[in-house]
């Protein structure tokens, strides 16, 4: 699960850019070709490249078909989560709509802008588990083989759930362990300027989402324990 090291920035040629991993990233890419040959015919424009976006900041109201929440909400059923070295990266839908809108009111530039949208303040697996822990689940962070092998199994059981083996084997994709990182710095600072800047997830705004997962039932009321410790 090795991870690419050079930031990515909006000036990047998008065709030496590594392919993403599955069809909705690779749906992107291409939307972004179509966009680049629309601004070479004259149109004017923006190209807006969003991180993973997630539910309200206030109210923690989220969608229950993201990936990274349903390899979450297997991990709970289990209680475990696998051991990644990754940036979880969540902006807040209602940040991520204000900035849109306020990029795109902005005086245009001489040439299409490329803005980057994301999370400078992500958190990790470890994160993720701590916040569990907060709720009063039981989880432990295993080897990602021992993880996958977790729900591979169960997801052989007669009668169970099928999903569990699709989550186990797209765990790199969901979390975007062979993406580069992204610097967004430019767009961090042209928001700030206009006086918008991103809440960080932090632990009010985990616990947030995990409380309205919980209280809407998605995620389970609580977990099995396995051996080992929460880092």
């Amino acid at each position: 699960m090795g991870r690419r090291t050079a930031a990515v920035t909006p000036h990047h040629d998008r065709d030496q850019l590594p392919v993403p991993e599955g069809g909705y990233g690779q749906s992107k890419r291409a939307a972004e070709r179509l966009t680049a040959q629309a601004f070479s015919a004259g149109l004017s424009g923006a190209i807006h490249r969003l991180g993973r976006i997630s539910g309200d900041a206030d109210s923690g109201l989220c969608q229950r078909n993201d990936g990274l929440w349903m390899l979450i909400r297997a991990g709970l059923r289990f209680g475990a989560l696998p051991d990644v070295d990754v940036r979880i990266d969540l902006t807040p839908v209602d940040f991520a709509a204000r900035a849109v809108v306020a990029l795109s009111q902005a005086a245009p530039a001489r040439t299409p802008p490329t803005f980057h949208l994301h999370n400078p303040r992500a958190a990790d697996m470890a994160g993720v588990a701590r916040a569990a822990s907060r709720l009063g689940r039981t989880v432990t962070l295993v080897p990602v083989e021992q993880w996958q092998q977790i729900l591979t199994t169960a997801g052989r059981r007669e009668a169970a759930d099928r999903m569990l083996m699709l989550i186990a084997r797209l765990v790199d994709d969901t979390l975007g362990t062979r993406m580069p990182p992204v610097d967004s710095t430019r767009t961090r600072d042209r928001l700030g300027a206009l006086g918008l800047v991103c809440p960080p997830l932090d632990d009010a705004l985990l616990d947030r989402y995990f409380a309205y997962f919980t209280r809407t039932g998605f995620l389970p009321a609580d977990t099995p324990a396995l051996s080992g410790t929460v880092r």
